[in-house]
């Protein structure tokens, strides 16, 4: 999932059935407000949040991304950081990370971990429309 041609674009979706690929590429942190949904990593998830800026003043994502209902196939996830590299983003539905709650005013990660196949809607975006649709 090469984010990098598309680093200036925000508060989209990604939705990824089966993804090759083990990381996502957001260079720099450019891209904030975009959520990744219903995503099978087939290679494994080691190194997953570790592209995109190298230097010590860009993040690896953007600000309050959201991945929803994150799968693998094999190996473990890695390369969470800390705030200044992932500011508040949201990661639910990921198994074999240690879940992390932290305040509203923070700007830690917030992990709610298990495994991807409980999570519930699968994809998030998808129920979001379906109930919008019956609301309307």
């Amino acid at each position: 999932m090469n984010e990098g041609l598309r680093q200036t674009v925000n508060m989209n979706v990604t939705i990824v059935r089966r993804h090759g690929a083990s990381s996502t590429n957001v260079h720099g942190g450019a891209p904030y407000d975009n959520l990744y949904t219903d995503i099978l990593l087939t290679k494994g998830g080691d190194g997953f949040h570790l592209s995109g800026g190298n230097r010590s003043d860009e993040g690896n994502s953007g600000v309050r991304d959201t991945y929803w209902n994150l799968r693998k196939l094999a190996g473990t996830f890695s390369g969470i950081k800390g705030p200044d590299r992932h500011p508040q983003m949201n990661i639910v539905g990921v198994k074999g990370l240690t879940t992390v709650r932290p305040s509203n005013d923070s700007l830690d990660v917030w992990i709610e971990s298990w495994p991807g196949e409980q999570t519930r809607p699968a994809n998030l975006y998808l129920a979001q429309r379906e109930r919008r649709a019956n609301h309307e």
